[in-house]
């Protein structure tokens, strides 16, 4: 038996951040080329209810959660 409470809604239990990203890379003042790699991704789950008996307190019509990556790869540039 778990002691976790799932009667909490999902908006309580999380919040919610807005950020802005970008990227930029320059190759150095030695290196002809540029070697620095970036990648930025959005990744997500979600669920929407098309059709249910469930009374309305145990069922959400929609759940959504959006995770963001941000990975760089430092080039050998000067």
């Amino acid at each position: 038996m778990s002691s976790r409470d799932d009667s909490v809604e999902s908006s309580e239990a999380w919040t919610s951040l807005t950020a802005d990203v970008a990227a930029k890379s320059h190759q150095g003042h030695i290196r002809e080329n540029n070697e620095d790699h970036y990648l930025i991704v959005r990744f997500g789950r979600s669920l929407e209810t098309v059709e249910t008996n469930l009374d309305l307190p145990l069922r959400r019509k929609t759940y959504e959660l959006t995770g963001y990556g941000m990975f760089v790869a430092d080039g050998m540039g000067g």
